[in-house]
């Protein structure tokens, strides 16, 4: 399984930002973990002189200030963050959501987790399907 050296965390939620944290270091603690808030610091953060650019992007659909939707149509028009994967994380199931998302450019569609265990089952999921800058297919993974 190919893993991913640098992964960006965007979501407005201290407690999911943890879960995703200790997750992401129980299946590989070399793995760089950024986070940001909103969209816009994520934008900010990215467009930085010198930013480590993430091999996946996890994004949360609700935030304050700018949303996971206007974040992801914003990233897929930035030429040198369009080829970056964007895995959607949010707790919605709504299939509207998922088909906005898909259309705006989403990469894959992750109901989030709610557990610990959970979380690291379904980046252990997402991460097998990470082929150095490519998802196989945009697909929906529902954690059990």
């Amino acid at each position: 399984m190919m893993l991913p050296n640098v992964v960006l965390f965007i979501d407005d939620d201290a407690d999911d930002q943890a879960i995703f944290n200790e997750a992401t270091g129980l299946i590989d603690p070399t793995i760089q973990r950024q986070f940001a808030s909103n969209g816009l610091e994520a934008l900010k953060l990215l467009r930085q002189e010198n930013a480590v650019l993430p091999d996946l992007i996890f994004l949360d659909i609700n935030m304050p200030i700018m949303n996971g939707m206007e974040c992801l149509a914003e990233l897929k028009n930035i030429d040198t963050l369009r080829h970056i994967p964007v895995i959607i994380c949010s707790t919605s199931a709504y299939t509207g959501d998922q088909e906005k998302c898909e259309e705006l450019g989403a990469d894959f569609y992750l109901v989030k987790p709610n557990t610990l265990l959970q979380m690291s089952t379904a980046l252990q999921f997402v991460f097998s399907k990470y082929q150095g800058k490519k998802i196989a297919e945009p697909e929906q993974v529902v954690a059990a």
